[in-house]
């Protein structure tokens, strides 16, 4: 009963760093998580660039389910859970096949349930 969180770039291919879809015991959630903008040196350096990992794809899903849990604040874990399943897109391995029992958070789908 767990949540994996892996990464996927700008055309929802899994990143070659992250994880595969987990199997039936498991969901798999993936978020961007390839070149996103981040800030690099010391705090007054001002200076940005494009970092990848899954510690932000995981970071997008925590925030989308806070935000579910905003909105419904007495829902349960099984229902967090199959909103999250309700709202994922599809995702696609590295030779563009669509990978099942996985996909993308999307936010939009997620608040609207």
């Amino acid at each position: 009963n767990t949540i994996a969180v892996g990464a996927v770039d700008d055309d929802d291919v899994i990143a070659e760093f992250s994880n595969e879809p987990a199997r039936r015991e498991s969901l798999t959630v993936y978020a961007p998580g390839v070149d996103l903008w981040c800030p690099l040196g010391w705090p007054d350096e001002d200076s940005v660039g494009k970092c990848s990992g899954t510690s932000f794809a995981a970071g997008i899903v925590s925030g989308a389910v806070a935000l579910y849990l905003e909105l419904q604040p007495q829902a349960s874990v099984a229902t967090v859970r199959d909103a999250i399943e309700k709202s994922l897109d599809t995702v696609y391995d590295d030779k563009n096949r669509a990978q099942s029992g996985a996909g993308r958070i999307n936010l939009s789908k997620l608040v609207k349930q």
